[in-house]
């Protein structure tokens, strides 16, 4: 008899990985007691990995970290790593501490795991190709970045923060976001029951409000996003409110990528006029931005920058004037509009 030992949850993940089936089924295929394979299953849907259907068939969950796991199962026995050693805390924990170049007193103080254990883990690790060793004494590993299971490990270790929802009008019923494609792939499972359609595919699912997916290379944070919304009516009137009501704005960093963009001028105007609105900004980083803008006397008013062109067309109302002249600014804001987006928030 071939000796196996994982445990029953795990079999039965697997099994249910490969191929969904009714539980009696599991009862000839898995070498475990019927009772064994009852609380296996009960476990497993209690933790949401699993479910049973009303045809009475069990399978995996359709969320996308249960289908995450399930990948990651199947893809590791195809490589015949044991899927229950490898999800073990501190199987992860060691995998975790060498996505760079590590020792293992290094690995050590940053897991807090034995020697001994640590060993043992580099080795299985080393065995199943998912580390390499670099080198011998001392030893130095580091992650197999190109390893296939490699990026389904990080998809269910590194819980990437969820980011901000950016909605724009509240009277549109649909959803803008910028998304990576790991982040992109994590949506289509989570929002596939609210209606989603995905940019530049033609895919689209009808429901209640609909979420509107556009891949990106790089998933953009706050600071990047108010940059690339501050350019459009729906950013100044919404989106960049928003951003800044959120508290997760990084003023220094904000600055850093405007002076990059030569929107310093832009960006500062903009936080002015919110903040005179009401004070949601702390004035000495608007200060900052005044510090490091062009003004009037350094940039002649033929160079002025034309804050949101779109809305040219409409004229100006009469109150932007010391706004431009202290910003080097030509202004076309709606500032009944932005009013209304401050109150909203």
């Amino acid at each position: 008899m071939i000796p196996f030992a994982m445990n029953a949850r795990s079999a039965v993940f697997s099994y249910v990985s490969i191929r969904p089936c009714r539980i009696r089924e599991l009862f000839v295929k898995l070498p475990y007691k019927k009772d064994t394979i009852y609380r296996a299953v009960e476990t497993l849907v209690a933790q949401g990995w699993i479910s049973k259907g009303k045809d009475g068939v069990v399978r995996v969950s359709p969320d996308y970290h249960s289908q995450k796991r399930r990948e990651l199962f199947v893809k590791s026995l195809s490589y015949g790593i044991d899927p229950e050693i490898l999800l073990r805390k501190s199987t992860l924990a060691v995998w975790s501490a060498v996505k760079i170049e590590r020792t293992l007193p290094e690995i050590r103080k940053e897991t807090a795991l034995s020697k001994k254990w640590i060993a043992r883990t580099v080795a299985f690790l080393e065995r199943s190709g998912l580390v390499v060793l670099k080198k011998r004494r001392p030893i130095i590993v580091v992650r197999d970045h190109d390893h296939e299971l490699t990026s389904v490990l990080e998809m269910i270790v590194g819980r990437e923060k969820d980011q901000d929802t950016l909605f724009i009008p509240e009277s549109s019923p649909f959803e803008e976001r910028l998304l990576n494609v790991r982040s992109l792939e994590k949506a289509l499972f989570e929002e596939i029951d609210n209606g989603l359609a995905v940019q530049n595919t033609g895919f689209l699912v009808k429901g209640e409000r609909l979420h509107i997916l556009e891949n990106v290379d790089h998933e953009p944070g706050p600071e990047e996003m108010f940059l690339i919304r501050i350019g459009t009516t729906k950013g100044v009137e919404n989106d960049c409110i928003r951003l800044i009501a959120s508290n997760e704005m990084n003023y220094s960093e904000l600055l850093m990528l405007a002076e990059e963009k030569d929107m310093v001028n832009v960006v500062g105007c903009y936080l002015d006029i919110v903040n005179n609105i009401r004070p949601l900004i702390d004035s000495n980083d608007i200060e900052r931005f005044h510090e490091e803008s062009k003004g009037p006397r350094s940039c002649p008013r033929h160079a002025w920058t034309i804050f949101l062109e779109e809305e040219k067309q409409y004229g100006k109302e009469g109150w932007e004037k010391p706004y431009e002249e202290k910003w080097a600014i030509d202004l076309y804001l709606d500032i009944g509009a932005i009013r209304n987006g401050v109150r909203a928030v």
